[in-house]
């Protein structure tokens, strides 16, 4: 997922005209953006599979009628 945003910012704001600042500000960007939305969707998914897990030991607990 963070690395087809990062294909979609670069091809919208890739430009051979850009000057040595824009150029080096936004590899500063892409190098801070991109971290970010990987932890991002890695803590979402470790959410997922926390909340599963927590689902399974429920089930799993004796004397705990299943409904």
């Amino acid at each position: 997922m963070a690395y087809e945003y990062f294909q979609k910012y670069v091809a919208k704001s890739s430009n051979a005209l850009k000057t040595g600042f824009e150029r080096c500000s936004m590899q500063i960007t892409i190098a801070i953006t991109l971290p970010y939305h990987q932890h991002k969707e890695w803590s979402k998914e470790n959410v997922k599979t926390r909340t599963t897990r927590s689902r399974t030991r429920e089930d799993k607990v004796p004397g705990t009628p299943i409904l």
